[in-house]
């Protein structure tokens, strides 16, 4: 019996896709498929270096791209992209602790802010200070 198993990693630089056969056992990987986002340029009037965001819809766009790539390259290697409804599961990693607001319906309402924008130092200081224990600038 068929299983396979696909992979995401949402990283701060871009996304990949693997699908493995884990029908065999040393589980081999069938396909890669990658998608590629930016940071957003800082807003008008702001230089600073500690302002990291980016468009959340990019990060479900280079996951459209990514599966696009997956099933060309099943096409060629095993004739056949339907190999993907049998994946039978999903792993999924992501960045570190990072912000994404959204409103009451589910829309996302602005940049998400990731885990390296560093705008919230004097807050993390005044924080430590507070509880007496450390809490981080991000």
């Amino acid at each position: 019996m068929s299983c396979y198993h696909l992979g995401i990693d949402c990283g701060t630089q871009g996304l990949s896709v693997v699908l493995t056969d884990g029908s065999v056992p040393s589980c081999p990987v069938l396909a890669v498929g990658e998608g590629s986002y930016d940071m957003l340029p800082p807003p008008d009037n702001t230089s600073s270096s500690e302002i990291c965001e980016q468009n959340p819809d990019d990060w479900i766009e280079a996951l459209r791209c990514a599966m696009d790539g997956i099933r060309t390259k099943l096409a060629v290697v095993a004739s056949d992209a339907s190999i993907l409804d049998d994946v039978v599961s999903i792993g999924i990693s992501g960045q570190m602790h990072g912000e994404v607001l959204i409103s009451a319906t589910g829309d996302v309402v602005g940049p998400a802010r990731l885990w390296c924008d560093g705008r919230n130092a004097a807050e993390g200081a005044e924080l430590t200070t507070l509880f007496g224990t450390k809490v981080p600038k991000r």
